[in-house]
């Protein structure tokens, strides 16, 4: 039985090798963008309102690309053309980004801005991730090899800073273009999601005919005075809104600390992204510690709330201490307690989310739109924030020489900090109304610190259970929320299925 799984197990790591490859790719690519876009735009004779709409653009192009490519895979059951298209739109986008250099102002920022639309639709494939998951993956690894993936990532993020180290010294001549630090970044884009394009091409696996879904799980009744009841209840409103601050106070820190770290203590790329290199290996700490205590029966609430916390502490100190005079140590500190707790937030929102979807009688079977609803308002944070933080919150050297505390942002950036408290209340007050209600369920079984929250009746279970193992739902469900690239881990759900269905299921379907 031993040998069987493990032989199971390595036909599952071989069938995610390519889904691997790409993901490890698209953590270096962040990894290496993100340190020093913001002085290839100074560079170029760009403003710190264009930088900000240059990352706005990514996001916002991967907001758009996502539904267009679930919908291929929808109609076509196919995901290898997807797949490709969108690395082919990534290898344009390296190209332009490379090109962008050879001009000044306006249009070398305007090329900069395409190229990163380009490299938007491309990071979109993650959708095709998840979908291929929940179609090739019986339902009992899923969550393992998920959690596989996201190691790979983070393995991604923290080689990154050796590359960047690398780039770092090019100065070169190809053709009429000089190669230098920053516009080899594009090429290496253009090499990576070429090398992408050539594992999809060879070695991705289709699925076969009897893992496809066949007919759209979900249907809304827009006319139903309930349905928008139900969504604007606390417990589906308050975890969409915490995905979005989640996110928005995360561009906080992807759009000011390279600029704030080069005003302030003089750091290059290297330096810049050898914190977000350490960064990555926190991250995956954090993961794991979160990952034991939600297998040790911490509620999602209380995790939430430990995160919540992490949050208010680190961006309250982030704003406060990143100033003129501050001692590398303290510049970095706030950053790593505002970013260890994103693995807090992200998967007990999304589980929570998911839970109190499935209370609810109008909106139980809709599952995949309401995480397809909750997954936008992550995009839309992605590329509203930075434009608006580069505008109005970070200051130029000459504004912060000019200011009376000497920060590198203005008051504006404190939002972070607040809405984190705002968010923390909100949840505590969300786990109170619920521990009332949950202290014994309806079978009479008394509840613990393990047992689920949001109680759900039998029936509404087995009414319930055939959509949200359907294939389309599970790949929603697993869309997370695209914090550095890192797939969060969705705590609650066993790995092993029960043994009577074990005996039922074909290794490659999805109930």
């Amino acid at each position: 039985m031993a040998s069987k799984e493990s032989s199971s197990m390595r036909k599952y790591y071989l069938l995610l090798l390519p889904q691997a490859f790409v993901g490890f790719v698209d953590a270096i690519s962040f990894m290496v963008v993100a340190p020093s876009v913001v002085f290839y735009v100074r560079s170029v004779g760009g403003t710190l309102e264009q930088y900000g709409a240059v990352l706005s653009a990514f996001s916002f192009a991967s907001f758009l690309f996502k539904p267009v490519l679930g919908y291929w895979v929808d109609q076509s059951s196919n995901f290898r053309a997807p797949y490709l298209t969108s690395l082919g739109a990534a290898m344009i986008g390296g190209l332009l980004y490379f090109v962008a250099s050879a001009y000044r102002g306006y249009l070398a920022v305007a090329i900069l801005f395409l190229g990163r639309l380009f490299g938007g639709m491309g990071a979109a494939n993650a959708t095709l991730g998840f979908t291929y998951v929940a179609q090739m993956i019986p339902q009992q690894h899923i969550t393992k090899l998920n959690a596989l993936l996201s190691m790979v990532r983070i393995m991604g993020m923290g080689i990154a800073p050796a590359l960047n180290i690398f780039l770092s010294e090019v100065d070169t001549k190809l053709g009429s273009f000089h190669v230098n630090p920053l516009n080899s970044v594009g090429l290496f884009l253009l090499a990576s999601n070429f090398l992408s394009f050539l594992v999809i091409y060879f070695m991705l696996e289709e699925p076969p005919i009897e893992t496809k879904p066949d007919g759209n799980p979900t249907h809304l009744n827009h006319q139903s005075s309930q349905f928008w009841k139900e969504v604007l209840a606390p417990d589906i409103t308050l975890p969409i809104l915490g995905i979005f601050v989640l996110n928005a106070n995360f561009q906080l820190v992807e759009t000011g600390l390279a600029p704030a770290a080069k005003d302030i203590l003089d750091w290059d790329p290297v330096q810049i992204s050898t914190v977000f290199g350490v960064n990555a290996f926190l991250m995956l700490a954090v993961i794991a510690l979160t990952f034991k205590l939600s297998s040790a029966g911490v509620s999602d609430f209380y995790l939430l709330e430990i995160g919540w916390l992490m949050s208010s502490v680190g961006y309250g100190a982030l704003y406060l201490l990143w100033k003129d005079g501050v001692t590398p140590l303290a510049f970095v500190t706030p950053f790593f307690v505002a970013a260890g707790s994103f693995p807090f937030l992200g998967a007990p929102t999304r589980s929570i989310f998911t839970k109190s979807v499935a209370k609810y009688p109008t909106l139980k079977n809709q599952q995949g739109t309401m995480q397809a609803i909750m997954s936008m308002s992550a995009s839309v944070a992605g590329f509203v924030a930075p434009g608006i933080l580069a505008a109005f919150a970070l200051r130029t050297p000459e504004e912060v020489a000019r200011s009376d505390d000497k920060r590198a942002f203005t008051p504006l950036a404190s939002f972070a900090g607040f809405l984190s408290v705002i968010l923390l209340v909100g949840f505590v007050l969300l786990r109170l109304k619920h521990e009332p209600h949950s202290t014994e369920d309806e079978s009479g079984v008394e509840a613990h610190e393990g047992t689920s929250l949001l109680a759900v009746s039998q029936g509404d279970v087995s009414e319930s259970s055939q959509d949200l193992n359907h294939p389309r739902v599970q790949a929603y469900r697993r869309q997370t929320v695209s914090l550095m690239g890192i797939t969060q881990i969705t705590f609650g759900g066993s790995d092993v299925a029960d043994e009577e269905d074990k005996e039922t299921k074909n290794d490659t379907t999805i109930i």
